[in-house]
């Protein structure tokens, strides 16, 4: 009967505790910090209920960083970099050069609007 335990449990630690070499990972994807965000990213969404792409025992514990690490190992997902930031910074450029033009504007507005000061005239004085 033990025999049949220890069965079924290998099977489940197999399963939803699968043990992945981090250096075989490297060697698909060899940036690692991109890595670990990857790996992050997916275990963050096994762990919120979305259904893992490799086998399981459902119902039962299991550890999903590790899961998100048999998926990557396997190549059943795979990374891609989006270039947001080139978007963003567009859009920071268009933001800061509106800022500057209405800056600039606001300028000329206040100088127009400026009451003038009537010039003092300079008195010479008569005792050098």
């Amino acid at each position: 009967m033990s025999n049949t335990n220890n069965n079924n449990r290998n099977r489940e630690d197999d399963l939803n505790f699968p043990k992945i070499d981090p250096t075989q990972l490297l060697k698909k994807i060899p940036n690692r910090f991109l890595l670990s965000v990857a790996i992050a990213k997916r275990a963050r969404q096994i762990s919120e209920g979305e259904r893992p792409l490799v086998e399981v025992l459902r119902d039962k514990p299991m550890n999903p960083i590790n899961i998100a690490m048999k998926e990557f190992n396997e190549g059943l997902i795979t990374i891609t970099e989006k270039n947001e930031v080139d978007d963003e910074l567009e859009l920071i450029e268009k933001l800061d050069k509106n800022l500057e033009e209405r800056i600039e504007k606001q300028k000329i507005e206040d100088e127009k609007n400026k009451p003038k000061e009537k010039t003092k005239k300079k008195s010479k004085s008569l005792l050098s």
